[in-house]
């Protein structure tokens, strides 16, 4: 929901609104994890988090999209954050001929050089160290001392960094990935544009309604009005004007595919006795990010297909991370590998067809309480229009129809024992399904 294409009102992001209008925009795609690392490992390597038991890291003896590619003759490049971890994990032990800033840092301790430098105040108004003392390697953001500015911004910079890549690599089939650390904490942004998002909330503005929601436990953002943040989001959408300003002057545009996601949604809900700042609001999606309900996993999906997409349109196919790596191997006419995507399907019919659908059951499986966002550890299965959710640390199951409640509102699994809103035999059907689920993958968990 950080996006004006998709309804913001606050936040601004002319150059991925035209990005929308030049490709495919789908309105129900999802992270197949609600927090970074397993997300970003399930989008490397096409396989679920729980089928290899691994959310922390990367199975190293997995081909990853990054490898196939450099297998199939093209030059591969990363720029930003991996997240991955080090060593053998590093990019440049993964498939990627290039690695600029990526690590096993997850968020720079400031967005403005020297990087990593933990003593500059957010634009929030606190210090926002988390606990550098004990995690200050993981945090750390290599590679780009050499000609570095003192007060550059570190999304400006990765961006020049793409640019760069783009231009050495112009004649050759080239894959890249540009994974922003922006618009993950600290809220730090360019004066510049923070100050114009200031007055945008000051002169024009209007919210109606509480700004925050309160259940047992947790605290929810309901407005998107922190101009910190809604700056830092433009930033990311000034890169993304950039690349395409670049690829279009390097006259390699309509020969070059771009595919735009977020690897969970946005930072909107807490754990009541936390102090963690939140950022940003995903109404009408409830909850946020670490929350398996929608505000965690629906996120952006654009796809630019020059010869192939027509533009402008709109799809409410299903789809999920690991489907990327088939579907773009899919899209260069790359063989495919089924054998390490185990869990990934090329929609590239979709692009071909938005109309067209994927039949993908999708699944979810986290597995521990978070202290910080409050979520609890679930199994989620979605099928067509209907979602389950099993709490199973809680035995508590909730089942919604998203094609008429979108903000998960209305659980009708059976529990409130009103037969003419609920749907107990679906959701015991349901439930079937996503225990055999969990068994085909592994996961033994006492119900």
């Amino acid at each position: 929901m950080d996006l004006s294409v998709q309804g913001s009102e606050f936040y601004e992001t002319p150059n991925i609104d035209r990005l929308a209008s030049e490709g495919l925009r789908f309105t129900q795609a999802y992270a197949t994890y609600p927090r970074c690392v397993p997300s970003r490992g399930a989008i490397m390597t096409g396989r679920y988090p729980a089928r290899d038991t691994l959310y922390g890291q990367m199975a190293t003896e997995r081909v990853t999209v990054g490898e196939a590619f450099r297998q199939n003759g093209y030059t591969t490049g990363f720029v930003g954050k991996w997240h991955l971890g080090d060593g053998k994990y590093a990019p440049e032990s993964q498939g990627f001929d290039v690695n600029v800033a990526g690590g096993s840092s997850g968020a720079p301790p400031s967005y403005f050089y020297p990087y990593d430098e933990a003593n500059r105040e957010s634009n929030q108004g606190r210090i926002d160290t988390l606990k550098l003392e004990d995690k200050m390697e993981k945090r750390t953001i290599r590679g780009l001392d050499e000609g570095a500015k003192r007060g550059e911004y570190l999304t400006d910079r990765l961006t020049s960094e793409a640019v760069q890549f783009i231009r050495n690599h112009e004649e050759e089939p080239f894959f890249l990935e540009v994974a922003h650390y922006a618009v993950h904490t600290p809220v730090q942004a360019r004066e510049d544009i923070r100050a114009r998002h200031e007055e945008k909330f000051e002169e024009e503005m209007v919210y109606t309604g509480d700004s925050h929601e309160y259940d047992h436990t947790s605290e929810t953002k309901m407005w998107q009005n922190e101009a910190s943040y809604a700056a830092m989001i433009h930033s990311v959408d000034e890169s993304v004007g950039r690349l395409m300003e670049t690829l279009e002057k390097r006259g390699i545009a309509e020969k070059t595919a771009i595919v735009l996601t977020s690897d969970h949604g946005g930072l909107s809900t807490r754990v009541q006795s936390s102090n963690r700042n939140l950022a940003t609001s995903n109404r009408p999606l409830r909850a946020g990010k670490g929350w398996l309900y929608e505000g965690g996993i629906r996120v952006p999906l654009i796809v630019k297909w020059p010869g192939v997409i027509e533009g402008g349109d709109t799809t409410d196919a299903l789809v999920e991370g690991v489907d990327l790596y088939p579907t773009m191997l899919d899209m260069a006419s790359l063989p495919l590998l089924p054998q390490e995507h185990a869990d990934g399907r090329s929609f590239a019919s979709v692009l071909r067809n938005p109309e067209s659908e994927t039949g993908k059951v999708l699944h979810w499986h986290s597995t521990s309480n978070e202290r910080s966002t409050g979520d609890f550890k679930a199994t989620v299965i979605r099928d067509g229009r209907y979602k389950l959710m099993h709490f199973y640390g809680l035995d508590k199951v909730e089942l919604y129809d998203l094609s008429e409640d979108i903000g998960e509102e209305n659980n009708i699994a059976g529990e409130r024992g009103n037969a003419a809103e609920e749907r107990p035999e679906k959701a015991e059907e349901m439930m079937q399904r996503l225990r055999a689920w969990r068994e085909k993958m592994g996961i033994e968990i006492e119900d």
